[in-house]
């Protein structure tokens, strides 16, 4: 062993740090093993592994980081997806749990033939063994740029297709187990909580808040466009004002504070970013040392315990956020505001490139809604125990508020057209270039050489990108919208020219889903003019809900009536 230490020294001493080498380190081995279906053959693994034990004092520390690498690979290819096979019988194993507004379980289930999406109306728990009569389907990839592909994010998950339970008839056999018990137990206490904290006029939203039960999508959509959706979904943040809320009952200890932590994880929903919060918080009492440390350690044992949460969006969006706070750890100004302002600075790279929209004013709305869902989830708790009229009146009147501020929020909201994963890179590089380590801002000269060579950067950039514009040829892209149908004509600088805009039902919205995407994914900032065929649904459903449709001045009916204007 102390061969094996003072081989490692040199990598305990790095100026990274050990566990944010490790993290990266584990983190490129299992995304190579699960995209790009790498696997290291075992017994070459061993054979590394005892060369490096063997040779433990005169091998170069490259060599461990060289066997971390294969090990994360071996984990990630774990979670490849098997070809499909049709049977009409599965033999099924429940692995995790969801429940949407729709009280639909939406549960990932595990087979001899690989894993399954399984939609069912019957309650089922983490656990449990089934047996089903059931058709496994393949889901089928997107068909038009900027659609959200459900396919793509299936085989992120290890999931090889799709599955309904709609009836008793279909299970022929079904069988519990402890952990089965334990899930029914938790999923049992949050209905009881949620059903009465639905005698408040904001029920919905404090049971969300405090029990992590879906919300509805019309409150769900505002928030997005606010920018606090984040407040919406239980995650770090409320884990840590659990934390606080259990560190104030007299006469328990520490320990206590623990074991509810854990309660209280698997009662939210065991979600990645709940479980980065609670073994941050333990390591945060059992070690003194630098934040960035000890959320490269938590998040390595995440990914250790279940490698397929490094493509989950709860667990990129909590790692971001962390690790933005982490880089402003050293900063010695306003506690609450280096918070807002570090996770917003890291997430807003990635927010834009997934949602393709902005809202600046949520810093400043995080700073209050922030404390403001610390207070509702503390009466919340104590109404559970307690419902006290005074408390439902005092509950009600900050629901409506957080409400209001998300509603005057939303109205500052922008989609962003065009943003890339390669933009996203560049803002992280140019955001860490700025970043330093140290407790008061770098001298002068240093500061304003760093701001000189950010702007000559972005300059290039917006060269490039009017270069290649100016060079960019028409596009023309043909939309499948339902049984609808849309066209684009994409012109140089984001100016564009619609034909059609395909068809919308009662339950789906074609603009929402498809056509809307699609302008922000081809970088569109204006449409100029739509031309309609004719007036029928499947050709017109999409026009009320475009994006951009207030500028559009002009739409021309060009058929069957040619010399007819139709005005938007």
């Amino acid at each position: 062993m102390k061969k094996l230490s003072k081989s490692l020294n040199p990598i305990l001493q790095s100026n990274y740090g050990f566990w944010p080498l490790v993290f990266v380190c584990i983190t490129l081995g299992i995304a190579l093993g699960k995209v790009f279906a790498v696997a290291i053959p075992s017994f070459l693994f061993l054979i590394l592994a005892f060369v490096c034990y063997y040779y433990a004092a005169t091998l170069p520390s490259f060599c461990y980081w060289l066997l971390l690498f294969f090990t994360a690979t071996m984990l990630g290819a774990n979670y490849q997806t098997i070809p499909l096979e049709i049977k009409k019988e599965y033999s099924l194993y429940v692995e995790e749990i969801k429940i949407d507004a729709n009280l639909i379980y939406k549960a990932v289930v595990l087979s001899e033939f690989g894993r399954f999406r399984l939609s069912s109306d019957i309650p089922l728990y983490p656990g449990e063994i089934l047996k089903v009569r059931t058709n496994a389907r393949e889901v089928n990839p997107a068909k038009n740029p900027g659609e959200f592909c459900y396919a793509t994010y299936l085989k992120n998950q290890g999931i090889s297709g799709t599955m309904t339970l709609n009836s008793d008839w279909q299970i022929i056999a079904r069988k519990k187990s402890l952990k089965s018990r334990f899930w029914e137990l938790l999923y049992k206490i949050r209905e009881k909580g949620k059903e009465r904290l639905l005698d408040l006029e904001q029920g919905e939203l404090y049971s969300a808040l405090l029990l992590g039960t879906p919300l509805d999508e019309e409150i769900a959509e505002i928030a997005r466009e606010a920018g606090t959706s984040h407040f919406l979904v239980v995650s770090g943040l409320h884990v840590g004002y659990m934390a606080i809320l259990a560190t104030k009952i007299p006469f328990l200890g520490p320990y206590f504070t623990i074991i509810l932590l854990f309660f209280y994880a698997c009662l939210v929903g065991s979600t990645p970013s709940v479980w980065r919060a609670v073994f941050s918080y333990l390591l945060a009492k059992r070690y003194a040392s630098r934040m960035i440390d000890r959320l490269a350690l938590t998040l390595t044992i995440l990914l250790v315990l279940n490698p397929k949460w490094l493509f989950s969006p709860s667990f990129q969006y909590s790692a971001l956020a962390t690790l933005g706070i982490a880089l402003l750890e050293p900063w010695d100004f306003w506690a609450p505001l280096k918070v807002s302002l570090g996770a917003f600075m890291m997430v807003l790279p990635y927010s834009l490139w997934q949602n393709k929209r902005m809202n600046f004013l949520s810093l400043v709305g995080n700073l209050f809604l922030g404390p403001l869902v610390g207070i509702m989830m503390g009466l919340s708790l104590v109404y559970l125990v307690c419902p006290l009229s005074y408390l439902g009146v005092a509950l009600d009147f900050l629901g409506s508020l957080f409400m209001l501020t998300n509603n005057y929020l939303s109205r500052f909201s922008f989609f962003v057209s065009g943003f890339n994963w390669l933009q996203a890179v560049i803002f992280w590089a140019l955001w860490l270039y700025l970043w330093h380590e140290e407790r008061i801002l770098p001298n002068k000269r240093l500061f304003l050489k760093r701001v000189v060579v950010v702007i000559l950067v972005l300059l290039v950039f917006l060269f490039s990108y009017y270069t290649m514009e100016s060079v960019r040829p028409v596009e023309l892209y043909f939309l499948q919208i339902l049984d609808g149908d849309a066209s684009i004509l994409r012109l140089p600088y984001g100016d564009s020219i619609m034909i059609d805009t395909g068809s919308k039902t009662d339950t789906y919205s074609g603009a929402k889903n498809i056509l809307n995407p699609a302008l922000l994914y081809l970088g569109i900032k204006n449409v100029d003019t739509v031309y309609l065929s004719h007036r029928h649904q499947d050709h017109t459903g999409g026009l009320d809900e475009m994006l951009y449709c207030d500028k559009i001045k002009v739409g021309y009916e060009i058929w069957p009536l040619r010399d007819s204007l139709f005005k938007k």
